[in-house]
């Protein structure tokens, strides 16, 4: 029996680990969201997903590009607007929730300032394709949402102040992103923000506690595209 080398095993295992980061690398490219393709079909994103929802025009394209990944949540009332908040984007039911049904419940995601002195993160160095990754999360929160209670809601609200339940809330949205196939697109903003950004250590060290680690936004993603691939065949 012929005997392997070292030499040759290293060399095998080297061979293994650039195939999976070249795959990796074809399946960033293939689900890259570039701004062009969405633009030119706006008015059918608009017909499609902008029933019930309130949208900034700055960032029009990319709400809508982020609902069509969420089909179930066409018809849900959504408000996008800006707001002075300590992070990049946040999602909540609106205030009145307790008074409505769960059909007629209206839901807002707060996106931070341009500059936001708390993060230090400017939202414009964002691409396309990440600023629709961090939008799918937050409707990954709205899923949720939708499948709770009023007391249920309220729950949540006052377990989300303890730190196990807030991690498995976060982490909660994120799978939601990656099974809605925006994984990709959240692994390009998590991965800048850590490792490339000027972003606070308090914003980073929050984002390293409470989240999905880029690369294993990437893994479940790499994973989710495989069964889908099987699933077209």
């Amino acid at each position: 029996m012929k005997t392997i080398t070292f030499k040759q095993l290293i060399l095998s295992a080297g061979f293994i680990v650039v195939s999976q980061l070249v795959r990796a690398q074809e399946n960033i490219d293939q689900f890259y969201l570039q701004r062009d393709s969405f633009t030119t079909k706006i008015d059918t994103l608009r017909k499609l997903y902008g029933n019930h929802k309130v949208i900034p025009q700055e960032l029009e394209t990319e709400c809508l590009t982020a609902l069509s990944f969420y089909p179930e949540l066409k018809d849900t009332y959504i408000e996008f607007r800006f707001g002075k908040i300590k992070t990049t984007m946040a999602s909540r039911p609106k205030f009145s929730f307790f008074l409505t049904s769960k059909a007629n419940r209206r839901y807002v995601i707060l996106i931070g300032p341009e500059n936001n002195a708390a993060t230090n993160l400017d939202r414009k160095e964002l691409s396309f394709n990440a600023l629709v990754g961090w939008i799918g999360h937050e409707l990954g929160h709205v899923v949720y949402y939708t499948y709770r209670s009023n007391y249920g809601i309220l729950l949540t609200g006052i377990k989300y102040n303890f730190d196990g339940y807030k991690l498995k809330m976060e982490h909660f949205a994120d799978i939601q992103a990656i099974q809605h196939s925006l994984g990709f697109a959240l692994y390009e903003g998590d991965d800048y923000t850590i490792n490339h950004s000027a972003a606070t250590k308090q914003y980073i060290d929050k984002q390293v506690k409470f989240y999905l680690s880029p690369g294993d936004v990437l893994m479940a993603s790499l994973q989710q595209g495989a069964v889908a691939k099987l699933h077209n065949r």
